[in-house]
């Protein structure tokens, strides 16, 4: 917030002012959590762009991305129980393994419009789980006739939860 003025601008910050301090920020990010204001304004914001049309959800992408945590690291079967950060990791396009500790945010995306139609995040460790929760809840007020992931997607719980809610999974195959 101190170095990067145009992220700072863009968070509706004034630039005349001193920004909170990241204490600051966690904190109220935490209130928001814990009364899911931030969840209702997201689930309003994506009827009010199906109602409208914005959001056609005949195609939708799928994906997740790494957020890193800053807590205090903890060991990893201590973080499976709790649901708090946990060490993650996977392949990159060139094949080296990324680590991290923190969050997976799991996006499900309009191809039409690029607008997200869905937003989970769990855990690190819990991308296994992901699956049919997340294409009934996009699938739901659209006719989804696509979902479209990435190769770590390639399993049978996601080319089912894409056929229970009528629709074709599109997903590189793994071959090991």
């Amino acid at each position: 917030m101190d170095v990067d003025l145009r992220f700072r601008y863009q968070c509706g910050l004034r630039l005349d002012r001193e920004a909170p301090s990241i204490a600051t920020l966690s904190r109220v990010f935490a209130e928001l959590a814990s009364k899911g204001l931030a969840k209702r304004l997201f689930e309003d914001f994506v009827l009010q762009c199906k109602k409208e049309g914005i959001i056609d959800g005949s195609h939708v992408a799928i994906d997740s991305a790494a957020i890193h945590a800053y807590e205090m690291k903890q060991p990893k079967r201590k973080s499976e129980r709790t649901g708090n950060a946990n060490w993650g990791a996977k392949f990159d396009s060139f094949g080296n393994k990324v680590k991290w500790f923190g969050y997976k945010l799991h996006l499900a995306v309009d191809t039409a419009s690029a607008t997200d139609g869905a937003l989970r995040h769990a855990s690190s460790c819990q991308r296994r789980r992901y699956g049919s929760v997340t294409h009934r809840k996009v699938a739901a007020g659209t006719k989804v006739k696509f979902f479209i992931l990435d190769a770590g997607y390639d399993q049978l719980k996601n080319y089912d939860a894409a056929r229970n809610v009528k629709a074709q999974a599109i997903i590189p195959m793994v071959i090991t």
